[in-house]
């Protein structure tokens, strides 16, 4: 399709289509950002489950295994 020959049904045909790719991609960011606040939300749970297991274990060898997993935790970065 060229550029010169739109009529009004192929203008209103390309802005159909560019305003269903927008909405789409503004999809697909609300859907990423739940997406990273869920993983936020367990990974500060998972958090204070393996601190508060810290705190309460008596075995110095479980209580190192937990700390390692949860320092690893700690240390990882989100993928943006």
């Amino acid at each position: 399709m060229k550029l010169d020959d739109l009529s009004e049904e192929k203008l209103a045909q390309l802005m159909t289509i560019a305003e269903e790719r927008g909405r789409r991609q503004g999809l697909d960011i609300q859907d990423a950002l739940a997406e990273l606040l869920a993983r936020k939300t367990v990974g500060e749970w998972l958090l204070a489950y393996l601190d508060k297991k810290i705190s309460k274990c008596g075995n110095s060898t479980l209580r190192s295994a937990i700390g390692f997993w949860a320092n690893r935790i700690r240390g990882m970065k989100e993928p943006f």
